[in-house]
């Protein structure tokens, strides 16, 4: 059964407001603390701009899945509400907000304004606003990141080559191009971008940066160079853990029958993740990939005399190259 996964974005609604500037804002809901999350959501929406990601999933050719999602980016700072109703017990409530954007100097979510009194209801609505805009944001990145190897490359499949090696033995031989989708780079960077939190001053270090560096096939331009900085590395080991281990790149090379049965299959190392040509990413707190890399190679396929594949050679019809990961490799 196939699918397809469509994964789209884009920026709705950025607003223009200045960044110390309060201001006011309706929320709705059953309770009170509904309306003043849906006034929070709703302020932040309006400061920061709406990143909105459609995932949809179709199979045999039907819709059956269609998600969306969106973020912004921001937590409350401050509010004072200016007026509350409840009406069959369906609350509205009229704040003034200060919003933040979730790039945090320091780490430093609000200060207080005297030495000795500390203002508990406010602080705890800075974190607890901060840590939902956290866990929406990792919702929105593992969208992005789910089975990355098929959408973060394309693999184009070149006419196949029949030989003999020094052994007698058939050989055949599959040339391909396996390169990054440019598109899903792109999509990348739009998230990467709503998500850094790392602004640290001049000269001082963040615990992890992800760097993109990628140029658009269709420009004659030598491409971008896009470094995001994190504090919360969290963000870096997500994408390290979808490009390691079980989660590492293969090219899977099926071949298949008259009656489209599977009669060989089998996953291979592409040569840009073995070493034998420039990698296309590196992993650790650094995270970089390396978005122009291309690995032109191809893949052999001994076939020996009276070997099993020999016995049904007459019979193969297809030869199909996809980009799989380990963990499907061994399904």
């Amino acid at each position: 059964m196939k699918y397809l996964i469509f994964l789209s974005l884009l920026f709705a609604g950025c607003s223009t407001v200045p960044t110390n500037t309060p201001y006011q804002v309706t929320g709705k809901g059953n309770s009170f603390e509904q309306a003043k999350h849906d006034a929070f959501t709703k302020a932040i929406e309006y400061k920061l701009g709406v990143l909105v990601v459609s995932d949809r999933e179709q199979q045999n050719l039907q819709l059956v899945k269609n998600e969306i999602l969106t973020y912004s980016g921001g937590y409350i700072t401050n509010y004072s509400v200016i007026n509350s109703t409840n009406q069959n017990n369906y609350v509205t409530v009229t704040m003034n907000v200060d919003v933040s954007e979730s790039k945090i100097r320091d780490r430093v979510l609000g200060v207080g304004t005297s030495v000795s009194n500390i203002n508990g209801t406010q602080h705890k609505t800075q974190y607890s606003t901060y840590i939902a805009d956290r866990q929406l944001g990792d919702r929105v990145y593992q969208k992005i990141l789910t089975d990355f190897h098929k959408h973060a490359f394309i693999i184009d499949q070149k006419l196949h080559k029949f030989m003999l090696d020094k052994n007698r033995n058939s050989v055949l031989i599959i040339p391909y191009t396996l390169r990054w989708n440019y598109d899903y780079l792109e999509a990348l960077n739009e998230i990467l971008g709503k998500l850094e939190d790392g602004t640290n001053g001049f000269r001082k270090s963040n615990p992890g940066t992800i760097t993109i560096m990628a140029k658009n096939p269709n420009d004659y331009v030598l491409g971008s160079r896009n470094t995001y900085k994190f504090n919360d590395v969290k963000r870096v080991n997500d994408l390290n853990d979808y490009v390691t281990g079980y989660n590492e790149l293969r090219i899977q090379v099926t071949i298949r029958d008259t009656n489209q049965r599977t009669v060989y299959n089998k996953c291979v190392e592409s040569n840009s993740i073995n070493g034998k040509k420039p990698s296309f990413y590196r992993t650790g707190n650094d995270f970089a990939i390396f978005g122009n890399q291309v690995d032109n190679s191809e893949i052999s396929i001994i076939i020996p005399y009276r070997s099993d594949l020999y016995q049904i050679m007459q019979n193969i019809s297809r030869i199909e190259l996809s980009v799989a990961n380990v963990q499907k490799c061994f399904t």
